[in-house]
């Protein structure tokens, strides 16, 4: 028997391909799968693609693995669209798939996140989301979109940096030159007005936009106060979503692990730091913490359970694997 977990997000798809107690048979990618982007057929032949790719350097053929009934369970981007998870659910089968599992991306995130125990985490990549699950029940705060939300994510620092420029550019702002000098060389523009072309450009490029936030990292850990404000509300943003989606989903009353999850929070302390200390003027009781695993972790762990198998006894092998680097390519 072999389990499928996949990762679909917006840049790629990760897909891990394991045996019937948690050992690796192979890793692999495929195309971006976020479904509202690429469509129900772009994400079935992403998770198809990375699947391929996972067996290239192994003994397994498709049609071992489909023949055998092997189970998928994958977290998909894009699924708030009504409707999209049943459909995605059928589109694996019809593959050949003997079971198949689709949730959102950040329920198979918390999964790998916390080895599928109880808890919250808060992801913070392009966009912010705050998730948390309690005797099976998930509940969520935030994600709604960079129009009306995404507070402290990679959009929204350099959004905020964006803003102050263009306040400092009418006066209204005091000037901060090494700021301005990273933006424009960053977007490779002459006067900062210009990065309305950037921003504007439809349909917009949050990716593009977000790309800004790793140089205003490095210039608050360098001292500039303007960045070093922009990072610290952003934590604080974070944590008060975390802070909000533990005390929802009734975790508020015993310690908690609350996960950090997504490439903002590379930055380290300067953005953990305020978080855990908004985070704590909710539940008091709750820590963020760095994964445990990576999502697609979490997916293959559904899937597992879908073969009617805990975490626990599986995560053994995994850990074997995982501890030697054996995700990521």
């Amino acid at each position: 028997m072999y389990v499928v977990g996949a990762d679909c997000g917006g840049t790629s798809t990760k897909v891990l391909v394991a045996g019937p107690s948690g050992e690796l048979i192979g890793r692999g990618r495929g195309g971006p799968g976020n479904v509202a982007v690429q469509g129900y057929a772009g994400v079935i032949e992403a998770v198809r693609e990375g699947v391929l790719s996972a067996l290239a350097h192994s003994d397994t053929t498709w049609d071992d693995l489909i023949n055998q009934g092997a189970v998928i369970a994958a977290g998909v981007s894009g699924t708030s669209i009504p409707g999209s998870i049943e459909r995605l659910t059928q589109g694996f089968l019809s593959l050949g798939f003997g079971k198949a599992l689709v949730e959102i991306d950040a329920q198979m995130a918390l999964i790998g996140a916390l080895s599928g125990e109880d808890g919250a985490i808060v992801i913070s990549g392009t966009g912010s989301i705050a998730l948390g699950r309690k005797d099976g029940y998930y509940h969520r705060v935030g994600g709604w979109g960079y129009l009306l939300g995404d507070e402290g994510s990679s959009f929204w620092i350099a959004q905020q940096a964006i803003m102050y420029l263009l306040r400092a550019h009418d006066g209204t702002a005091a000037p901060n030159s090494e700021l301005e000098e990273a933006l424009l060389t960053h977007f490779k523009i002459s006067v900062i007005p210009q990065i309305l072309e950037v921003v504007y450009r439809s349909p917009i490029d949050r990716g593009l936009i977000g790309s800004f936030t790793p140089i205003i990292v490095q210039l608050a850990q360098a001292g500039n106060s303007v960045c070093q404000q922009i990072v610290a509300e952003a934590g604080r943003e974070l944590g008060r979503l975390a802070g909000a989606v533990v005390v929802k989903a009734g975790l508020a009353g015993a310690p908690c692990r609350v996960g950090a999850c997504g490439g903002v929070f590379s930055a380290g302390s300067i953005i953990i730091d305020p978080l855990q200390r908004a985070l704590s003027e909710r539940a008091p009781l709750a820590k963020a913490v760095e994964p445990d695993f990576e999502p697609v972790v979490g997916s293959l762990l559904a899937g597992y359970a879908l073969l009617g198998l805990t975490a626990g006894e599986v995560l053994p092998n995994i850990r074997t694997w995982a501890n030697r680097g054996g995700i990521d390519e």
